[in-house]
This record gives C-alpha cells, sequence and structure tokens, in this order.
C-alpha cells in the first residue's frame, strides 16, 4: 500500500495500539502526507515524537475528506450541506467540484 523503498516495522505496543517504523524518513513523510488512513476499521494516523510513548497520545478525533455523489442540485445551499455533513460529523469545509 505504502510501498517505503527501505523496509516498515510494525511494532505491538498495547491493546489496540500498533507502532509503525518507517526506516526513511522521506517514505513516512510519503504516507503521512496522504494520512488518515483506515486499514481493517482502525485508524492510522499519528506521528509522534521519540520522547513521547504512544500511549500517552489520546486518540478523541480525526478529521476525513468524503465524497458524495449524485446530490441533487436543490441540495447545494449552505443550510443543506451543513446538515449533511453533520450526519457523518462535524463539519469541516464543503467543496462542490462540477461535473
Amino acid at each position: 500500500l505504502w510501498s517505503p523503498m527501505s523496509g516498515i516495522r510494525v511494532k505491538d505496543i498495547g491493546e489496540i495500539l500498533f507502532l509503525f517504523v518507517f526506516n526513511r524518513v522521506e517514505d513516512m513523510e510519503r504516507m503521512t502526507a496522504t494520512s488518515p488512513w483506515l486499514f481493517d476499521n482502525s485508524v492510522l494516523t499519528k506521528t509522534i515524537k521519540e520522547e513521547i510513548h504512544p500511549s500517552e497520545i489520546k486518540l478523541m478525533n480525526v478529521s476525513f475528506c468524503t465524497c458524495v455523489h449524485g446530490v441533487p442540485l436543490l441540495c447545494f445551499s449552505k443550510d443543506v450541506r451543513g446538515v449533511t455533513g453533520t450526519v457523518i460529523g462535524d463539519l469541516l469545509d464543503v467543496e462542490v467540484v462540477n461535473g
């Protein structure tokens, strides 16, 4: 999926908590630039500093980009977009793409 050039190690560090260690900074930066990632209903999301243990990080929420197709033109009003977005979670932004 990420195709790291120099490999990657995965460490089980606690209950439902895994640490992905990249051998090259460039590989990690490429992966995190397009994060968050979902894998088997789990979220892969945080880059951490070495001095912080991953169990100390609170994973309360994460932002995702979603795409909704076939929405009727009448639903493009700001009020309707806001209601539709909040069904999924907190709405951060709406981008309307023509086509």
